[in-house]
C-alpha cells in the first residue's frame, strides 16, 4: 500500500467508483474537520503525524 499516491481521476473513473462510496464499500477515514479560520490548528494536527485519517479543511459552512 502506497501512503502518498496522488492522481487526477477522469469523469469516467469517478463514475465507476461512485457506487462504492454510495454503498459504503469504500470509506475514506476522516480524522478531523477544521474551519478555514482554524487552518493553523489543522496544520498542527497534520504535522504531528498522529492523524488517523484525512484532515478536512471546511471552507464554507454547511447549510442545514
Amino acid at each position: 500500500l502506497l501512503p502518498w499516491v496522488r492522481s487526477q481521476p477522469s469523469g469516467a473513473t469517478l463514475e465507476k467508483i461512485t457506487p462504492f462510496f454510495e454503498s459504503e464499500k469504500l470509506v475514506v477515514p476522516i480524522d478531523s474537520v477544521h474551519k478555514f479560520e482554524n487552518l493553523k490548528e489543522a496544520m498542527k494536527v497534520q504535522k504531528s503525524s498522529h492523524a488517523r485519517g484525512k484532515i478536512v479543511l471546511q471552507v464554507i459552512e454547511d447549510e442545514d
